[in-house]
């Protein structure tokens, strides 16, 4: 049997391949390296915009779109209303101002902001309209020990409004990155929001198809479906957690709580904290009620920093599981019965602060 050849991989040099090269000129070199850049720009561009319009993380989005309001305000309000998610889906400002009179804006946004946002939102509508009649701070009981770590995540976000909180109190000492992500991180959604954008770009009719979520002209996110089996899982976590630890306050809830209480008192307004609502069976969870509590007990003490600054109860108002999506957000005609009990506790603390 005859011994096989090895066969030649390599060409004849004569039939190497030659690169003709036209003449160089700076206007060539120059698109070389901007055409890349120019691709990349545009497409973080077009995904900013997907996720603008059809968001894929809506806690982001109604956080962008909070601060947008704020920046746009053009006339004072009488109720002015900050907090988390519970407080965007919960009080109807339309309900609060028919009961209080007036105009009413709910500028309350999620969790990740913290208390920080609250005291910047306020400060930046007092520095520009001066004060309003109140001020209704509302949270979940569990927002209050969050540090600032999800804030600083949130740069991008706050950052086209960065001049109405920079060098405000309670102020950060933002690392370089987040100072940068202030910036640009907003317009650079392949950097910022990695996980939306790569959503966005695997499957982009489906980005597109996503219905956008609304927000009303005064501040109000509507939510209509229930999730019964939703907030008996939410509330079984919320047990075990409360259950196992203390409350401390973090520092920079501490100071901007401080804050609040310093707007409130130099520039006499009331100042109304709030707990958010509560699946009434969670209640009952005896680690629950005491980690409540301890939460109520720190908040008293740094409220009677003010005259007029008051946690309206230490208990939360309660709900059934098929009103509400989770353990302490309430869904539908829900949000107007919390809006109206609130309103009508306003008035009487109110009043008596009036009377004689």
């Amino acid at each position: 049997m005859a011994e096989a050849k090895p066969v030649s991989t390599h060409l004849p040099y004569r039939d190497l391949p030659t690169e003709q090269l036209d003449g160089t000129s700076v206007r060539g070199l120059a698109w070389v390296v901007l055409a890349p850049l120019l691709l990349v720009l545009g497409v973080n561009l077009a995904v900013a915009e997907v996720l603008a319009r059809h968001p894929n993380n809506r806690g982001n989005a109604v956080t962008a779109r909070k601060w947008d309001l704020l920046a746009g305000l053009s006339n004072e309000v009488d109720t002015l209303m900050v907090g988390d998610s519970s407080c965007n889906q919960g009080l109807v400002p339309e309900v609060m101002a028919k009961q209080l009179g007036g105009r009413a804006l709910n500028l309350c946004t999620t969790g990740d902001s913290g208390v920080v946002g609250d005291a910047w939102m306020v400060s930046a509508y007092v520095r520009r309209f001066g004060a309003p009649k109140r001020v209704i701070v509302m949270h979940a009981y569990d927002v209050w020990q969050r540090s600032d770590d999800a804030m600083r995540r949130q740069a991008w976000i706050l950052g086209q409004h960065r001049g109405l909180f920079l060098g405000e109190a309670p102020e950060l000492a933002w690392s370089t990155r987040e100072r940068v992500m202030l910036v640009i991180g907003r317009f650079v959604p392949l950097y910022a929001q990695p996980t939306a954008a790569r959503q966005v770009l695997r499957d982009p009719v489906a980005a597109l198809s996503r219905p956008p979520f609304v927000i009303t002209e005064d501040g109000f996110m509507p939510t209509r479906n229930a999730s019964p089996r939703r907030v008996a899982r939410d509330a079984r976590s919320h047990a075990r957690s409360s259950g196992r630890r203390s409350f401390k306050m973090p520092d920079t809830t501490s100071r901007a709580l401080a804050e609040l209480t310093r707007l409130s008192r130099e520039h006499a307004f009331p100042l109304f904290v709030i707990h958010a609502p509560l699946y009434e069976k969670l209640w009952q969870h005896r680690g629950l009620r005491r980690y409540h509590g301890q939460v109520s007990a720190q908040l008293e003490r740094a409220l009677a920093a003010a005259p007029h600054a008051k946690l309206l109860s230490r208990t939360p108002p309660m709900f059934p599981a098929k009103r509400m999506e989770n353990a302490d957000h309430v869904v539908g005609a829900a949000a107007h019965e919390l809006s109206q009990a609130i309103a009508s506790s306003i008035s009487e603390q109110e009043a008596k602060w009036a009377a004689p």
